[in-house]
């Protein structure tokens, strides 16, 4: 999660491509004064991304959390403003899915099923994959733009809700009489 000076804040999954959550760090860094990515999660590149925190001299502006409870999950996702998870491997993204019913804006690769869930400038930004200029332009336009945020926070929340199995099932069988 990226806080800055405690009035937003952006929650980063742990994935394949989280280098990229460190270099977004570095860049955001230069752009905005104070502030602060928290990563959630662990994996098998946890050990090299913290080795590269530390060759990047990101100090605290990165925090590591490491594996969470769902509490703890629920807690970081209610406290964040924006969710970043630049995979180019995701499926269905559970991890989007849950971000956005939470009320949070996505910021996230056009590859893969995430177009599929995540529209973009309707639920949340989607960059090119594997390019931290965009997914740092990105971060900053929803950090900065409160309004923007709180709209594509709405539509995500919104998209999840209809997303429902009793609804979607629901549908499905009015579509079959």
């Amino acid at each position: 999660m990226i806080t800055l000076s405690g009035s937003a804040a952006l929650l980063v999954a742990l994935a394949a491509g989280a280098w990229l959550a460190l270099a977004l760090a570095a860049i955001l860094r230069g752009r905005i004064p104070g502030a602060r990515v928290r990563i959630v999660g662990e994996g098998p590149e946890s050990a090299r991304l913290r080795a590269l925190h530390r060759e990047l001299g990101l100090g605290d502006s990165v925090t590591f959390l490491g594996e969470v409870s769902r509490g703890d999950l629920a807690v970081e996702y209610v406290s964040a403003h924006c969710f970043c998870l630049p995979t180019v491997q995701e499926g269905f993204g559970l991890a989007f899915a849950e971000a956005m019913a939470a009320g949070l804006p996505v910021v996230a690769c056009r590859a893969a099923a995430v177009p599929e869930l995540v529209e973009d400038r309707r639920t949340g930004l989607l960059v090119t994959p594997r390019r931290p200029d965009e997914l740092a332009t990105a971060m900053e336009t929803l950090l900065m733009d409160d309004d923007l945020r709180r709209e594509l926070g709405a539509r995500g929340a919104e998209r999840v809700a209809a997303l429902d199995l009793e609804r979607v099932a629901a549908r499905f069988l009015e579509a079959c009489a």
